[in-house]
This record gives C-alpha cells, sequence and structure tokens, in this order.
C-alpha cells in the first residue's frame, strides 16, 4: 500500500482557483503534481462550501 500524499495549503489554493478558472483536470494535476483527480474535486466542494478550514 503507497504512502498517503498530503499537499500544502498553497498547492490546494492554487488547485482551486485553476478549476474555478476552468483549467481542465489534466492540466491542474500536472501543474500542481496531484495524483488524484477526485482531491481536486474535494478541495473545490470544501472550497465553495465555505470550509476553508478543512484545507490547512
Amino acid at each position: 500500500m503507497g504512502k498517503k500524499q498530503t499537499y500544502s495549503y498553497e498547492t490546494k489554493m492554487k488547485a482551486i482557483e485553476m478549476k474555478l478558472a476552468n483549467v481542465p483536470v489534466n492540466e491542474i494535476m500536472k501543474v500542481c503534481e496531484i495524483k488524484n483527480n477526485t482531491q481536486i474535486y474535494q478541495w473545490v466542494k470544501w472550497y465553495q462550501e465555505g470550509e476553508v478550514h478543512r484545507l490547512q
């Protein structure tokens, strides 16, 4: 089983901003070095629901 990947707050916010700017998820994954696209959708959901504290 693989090691759990953690991402910095800055990386998460960059991914969220890119997604909200309609950048394709594959491009976000490449630029931010994110392994799982589901992660991006979860971060955006938390951001839009005002649960920014969960990104810390």
